[in-house]
């Protein structure tokens, strides 16, 4: 769980994100980078419990900076206001599927994972897996444990006509036309300082093994292989 103070810096950095703010609250912020990366520890431990893929990660692989990148955002405020953790097999720049933690005040806090927006290769290497083990992706999202908490896949962003090479007709054709193949659950801001925190956390992020580890298998696939 994060301390309720942790929440608090997190608030006000939202009413005051500038960089002289920030530089004179340094030493809460020390306090508050301590306490978040004693979460990402607890949680990336019981991780470790529930996918084996993860053993190689230590506790850097799956933290973010403060401090945003914005040399190509029109939002120019410098600090996030939400507290992240991302856990890939062999770390976040690893380009495979990851389950992600967002602890953001106001009702804006989830779980979940997968690729958010992948690349164009890696695109046609999930849809390749999907055009021949399709019916696995869907025994998956199918799965009792994956529909108490996530329902379905995320398909706001989705194409609007076929992929290029896949018939109309494809029986997988909706999960073919996805961008992004991420699913996400609410994560309610009582929760975040809660000891129940972590183990609500994980239980949520295991329901998506199986999920990841079909796109992470898509993903690690060579062209021969299908």
């Amino acid at each position: 769980m994060l301390q309720p103070s942790s929440i608090e810096f997190i608030i006000e950095l939202r009413e005051n994100n500038n960089r002289e703010w920030f530089h004179a609250q340094k030493k809460r912020y020390d306090k508050v980078k301590a306490d978040y990366q004693r979460l990402v520890s607890a949680l990336l431990g019981e991780m470790k419990k529930a996918d084996e893929t993860l053993a190689p990660l230590v506790e850097k692989n799956c933290t973010f900076r403060i401090a945003r990148d914005i040399r190509f955002s029109q939002d120019k405020t410098p600090y996030k206001t939400h507290f992240g953790v991302g856990m890939s097999t062999h770390g976040r720049r690893s380009g495979m599927a990851e389950y992600y933690v967002h602890l953001e005040p106001g009702g804006k806090g989830f779980a979940g994972g997968g690729i958010y927006m992948p690349s164009s290769e890696q695109l046609k290497k999930i849809r390749r897996e999907i055009d021949v083990f399709g019916d696995d992706l869907v025994a998956i999202i199918e799965d009792k444990a994956f529909k108490r908490h996530y329902q379905d896949l995320d398909r706001n962003i989705v194409l609007t006509r076929p992929p290029k090479g896949y018939s109309a007709e494809h029986p997988h054709l909706e999960n073919l036309k996805l961008k992004s193949y991420t699913a996400v659950t609410p994560l309610p801001d009582e929760l975040f300082t809660s000891p129940e925190l972590v183990g609500v956390v994980v239980e949520r992020l295991t329901a998506l093994k199986p999920f990841l580890h079909f796109l992470n298998r898509g993903l690690n696939a060579e062209e021969d292989e299908w």
